[in-house]
């Protein structure tokens, strides 16, 4: 076979998902013609989805230099940079991806989780806007948001406002923090969010109409004639307007009944400080990288005179169990409370508690939501809102994030975690 029916076959069993197959192809038409970009994206492709950014970065950098038109190549060796934090090249790449075509949603959407990375807000925001033209974001949008009606970023606030929820809860949870602000313009507002949260949302503000998120929706979002405005949209237009920081430190409200039941059952437990502790992401891709293993943890583990509560969703008893028998404490796991599923349980918990530790989860989310103190272990390239180099969460104020210097780097973190912990912990120990 010559080199472009190898690189054809190639590209057939990319799309087909035998990717082994096509890199031994991409590898045979290189042995014949090395200035292929084709078979170099190939390359590429596999190193990006095995993790290896390095190779990733060195085979897209040949092809671009072999074919500057195409803009996919320079879109993906953006997302290599920025996987390991190279923000200032990812950003031209993903710019030279835009420069030949301004309409491609993809490096639009990864160029915004630069720019917001790197704090450039204004113009961070603005391209944010591009994430509708990406799947699956579009598999989001509202069947009553009629795309005509959008509140369009730099407008002023409108009398009236349709706010409706996407992404994931905890994302949801994030932007939702910009609702006092909002509504301290006189604007009236109407918000559909995810069911776990219209409980705790509607008793922080008492002045704004909370519908569970449903199909069909419910009649009180129905208004032809009410712009409309998703969720992780609010933040860039405050911003735009002027009220980007005006965040309060509390926006979330847990029934108070419940925090003092939560209390009685810590106290019953042991004397204090109560520490809640979470350690896993479900992530579909960045789970593992996101999460470190509950056994990992033993800076912490190992005070004594603290009463340890588990704040993880899912299956936790083997992680537990490992962990006992690894540093001999006792995670509580408090009975009756659904971790995943009864988000006002778990606010009334965190409310109860002394100190939240967690990975990037919705943990997390849910300590900075009620302005409750939170650790934040970040692997190495967190998400666009907890900031990059910054000591502080940038939409959260009670929360302190601890950051990975080097993927992977989870020793360092829970090091510099636990000497804080230590002085913490002393008067406890004491």
């Amino acid at each position: 076979m010559d080199g472009n029916d190898l690189y054809q076959a190639a590209l057939t069993c990319r799309h087909q998902g035998r990717m082994d197959e096509a890199v031994k192809l991409a590898r045979r038409v290189l042995s014949q013609q090395r200035a292929h970009p084709g078979a170099l994206s190939i390359l590429g492709d596999d190193a990006l989805a095995r993790g290896d950014n390095a190779a990733a970065i060195r085979h897209f950098t040949q092809a671009v230099k072999i074919d500057p038109g195409a803009k996919v190549l320079f879109n993906n060796l953006g997302v290599a940079q920025s996987r390991i934090a190279l923000f200032s090249a990812a950003r031209d790449n993903f710019d030279n991806a835009l420069a030949l075509d301004p309409g491609y949603a993809e490096a639009r959407q990864n160029l915004a989780a630069v720019l917001l990375r790197l704090g450039e807000w204004q113009r961070g925001f603005q391209e944010y806007e591009g994430r509708w033209g990406v799947e699956p974001a579009t598999r989001f949008w509202r069947p009553f948001a009629a795309r005509e009606r959008l509140w369009a970023m730099g407008d002023a606030v409108p009398p009236r406002l349709r706010l409706w929820g996407e992404q994931g809860i905890g994302d949801e949870i994030l932007h939702l923090g910009g609702l006092p602000a909002l509504l301290r313009t006189g604007t009236e507002v109407v918000v559909e969010c995810d069911p776990r949260l219209v409980a705790p949302l509607a008793r922080a503000m008492p002045n704004l109409v909370v519908c569970p998120r449903a199909d069909p929706p419910d009649a009180r979002l129905i208004d032809e004639d009410c712009p409309h405005l998703p969720v992780a949209g609010l933040p860039g237009r405050l911003w735009a307007l002027g009220l980007g920081t005006d965040r309060p430190l509390r926006y979330l409200a847990p029934d108070p009944h419940r925090v003092a039941d939560f209390r009685r059952q810590l106290q019953a437990l042991g004397s204090g400080p109560y520490v809640g502790l979470s350690w896993r992401s479900k992530h579909a891709t960045l789970g593992p990288v996101k999460s470190l293993p509950l056994d990992q943890w033993g800076e912490v583990l190992r005070h004594k005179g603290v009463t340890f509560v588990n704040l993880q969703y899912g299956d936790t008893d083997a992680d537990i169990a490992t962990a006992h028998a690894r540093h001999g404490a006792t995670l509580h796991s408090l009975p009756g409370l659904d971790r995943f599923n009864d988000m006002d349980g778990m606010l009334a918990l965190v409310d109860a508690l002394d100190l939240t530790l967690s990975t990037s989860n919705i943990t997390a989310h849910l300590a900075g939501a009620l302005g409750k103190e939170c650790w934040l272990l970040l692997h190495h390239v967190p998400f666009w809102y907890w900031g990059w180099t910054a000591a502080a969460a940038p939409f959260y104020p009670s929360i302190t994030p601890f950051r990975q210097g080097a993927g992977g780097a989870w020793r360092g973190v829970m090091q510099a975690v636990g000497r804080r912990f230590a002085t913490f912990a002393a008067p406890a120990a004491g």
